[in-house]
């Protein structure tokens, strides 16, 4: 039977659980750097923070590297809590593909043959060592490799539900200093902006094949969802590692589409 925790331990998760929420937050707009660190915790969110130290890619097949930091994911994955070398732990892994000469890898542990909360997803530096760029404890659908061109990257979306897609995207592409997460959600409002300003939208899914997304909008607060009449479509290019909106359209119904540029 598992331990009962200390009243301690308690009070630390719940600080540390707080503590991760309220820099979510904060983060919000955070401009992406090359090498961050990504985190997802279900139910509380996700952010990303300077990039933790790389180490060997043998390192993340036991459970000494999630100790430090101490964060949302080590909490709550409890892969922390494991011993080094406990019987019955097994760490599987994955090619991914290359973020241009940069090889990207999952990881995935398993207790007694039980999927553990816990999985992270690595790139390789020049000197062979691996930084994580993305840790989660949660339900992510498996990375895939997207291809934009001579570009392809590491993509996870994941569709939250609701009768509108509500979205979330991580995924990367190649910089000059190294991996570095697109910024979608910011690219789409700056998009959106072109030809509606004020208005809101919703995170939805790119087709990667296309770079083209469709969402919906309105003005000012969101008025519900049967307040939402407004559609748009957005196409992208892929330029100097980022994400460009190349072209807007907004519909709405016995209304003239307004168009970008």
């Amino acid at each position: 039977m598992p331990r009962l925790l200390s009243l301690r331990t308690v009070i630390v998760i719940a600080m540390l659980t707080l503590g991760f929420l309220r820099t979510s937050a904060q983060q919000a707009r955070r401009e992406p750097m090359a090498w961050d660190t990504c985190t997802f915790i279900e139910g509380k969110g996700h952010r990303c923070v300077i990039g933790e130290k790389p180490r060997k890619f043998e390192d993340y097949l036991n459970t000494e590297w999630a100790r430090q930091p101490v964060d949302g994911f080590s909490i709550n994955s409890g892969l922390d809590r494991i011993p080094q070398n406990q019987s019955g732990l097994k760490a599987t892994w994955r090619e991914i593909g290359v973020l241009g000469t940069t090889r990207i890898r999952e990881v995935r542990y398993f207790l007694n043959d039980t999927s553990m909360c816990a999985k992270v997803l690595l790139a390789e530096r020049k000197d062979g060592l691996f930084a994580p760029l993305l840790k989660w404890c949660g339900d992510l659908p498996e990375p895939e490799l997207y291809r934009v061109g001579a570009s392809s990257g590491p993509v996870i979306s994941r569709d939250f539900g609701g009768n509108i897609p509500m979205v979330q995207t991580w995924a990367w592409t190649e910089s000059v200093a190294g991996p570095i997460l697109l910024d979608i959600e910011q690219v789409r409002n700056d998009a959106i902006q072109k030809v509606a300003p004020g208005h809101g939208s919703y995170s939805t899914f790119i087709d990667w094949d296309t770079l083209h997304t469709r969402t919906y909008a309105w003005p000012g607060e969101w008025p519900g969802k049967v307040g939402v009449h407004e559609t748009v479509d957005i196409w992208y290019e892929l330029k100097d590692s980022k994400l460009i909106p190349k072209r807007v359209e907004l519909s709405e119904p016995d209304h003239e589409t307004k168009h970008w540029p």
